[in-house]
């Protein structure tokens, strides 16, 4: 799920569509076909960006019309998206490595090897951070050199991670905790344990929330309790 100013953007991997619902009536106001089995979404304030995993490609959706605007296609399975201001970056688990799509023009622009086993993505303005599952890493990427800055050790199996202004947040499947980076630092300043597995992971207003995959919960961390 993905988030504009007036809607959220969910993709239904069945049925091959995008829905757009109101975030004041919570009523879809629009389903866009997108193709086969669109996985992972990301937004910013003039696009939404999706993956589409069946047919191998990264498209653009324009908020102003609900279409598809751009179709990049790719030579590997992406697996997560994250959106900065300046790129559309991609994991490509099989070949760890992300990828950089120039959203202007629609292109591949850069591929940046990570590691073994990349499993997510996000962007703030420290940059891009990627979680390396066979590593046990978390991975900066610079977006003005695309080339890895920092590598840092986060636990047995991280899968997921998320940014808020100041932190970086990971999950680690492996014990099943919540691990805290300084972005400024690129050093691990707090653990959480969780005590399952995540399979969903959001920072926002100084909290952060992981949604458990056993039993179907939603947990609230609270940094520094």
């Amino acid at each position: 799920m993905a988030a504009t100013a007036d809607s959220l953007w969910v993709t239904n991997t069945g049925d091959g569509t995008v829905s757009r619902i109101d975030a004041e009536s919570d009523a879809v106001v629009a389903t866009i076909d997108v193709g086969s089995r669109p996985t992972g979404i990301a937004a910013t304030g003039d696009s939404v960006w999706l993956i589409n995993f069946g047919d191998r490609s990264v498209m653009r959706i324009d908020p102003a019309t609900d279409a598809v605007v751009t179709t990049v296609p790719l030579d590997a399975d992406a697996r997560g998206i994250a959106v900065s201001d300046e790129a559309v970056w991609l994991v490509l688990r099989d070949e760890g490595a992300v990828v950089r799509v120039d959203p202007d023009v629609g292109e591949e622009v850069a591929r940046v090897r990570v590691g073994a086993r990349p499993s997510d993505v996000a962007a703030d303005d420290q940059g891009v951070w990627v979680t390396v599952e066979g590593d046990g890493t978390l991975v900066q990427v610079d977006e003005a050199s695309n080339e890895v800055v920092a590598t840092v050790d986060v636990g047995d199996a991280p899968n997921l991670v998320a940014t808020d202004d100041e932190d970086v947040w990971v999950a680690d499947a492996g014990p099943g905790r919540v691990v805290r980076i300084d972005a400024r630092t690129s050093r691990v300043v707090e653990t959480a344990d969780i005590d399952t597995p995540a399979r969903g992971l959001g920072a926002a207003a100084g909290l952060v929330w992981a949604s458990a995959i056993d039993p179907d919960t939603l947990l609230r961390v609270d940094p520094g309790a």
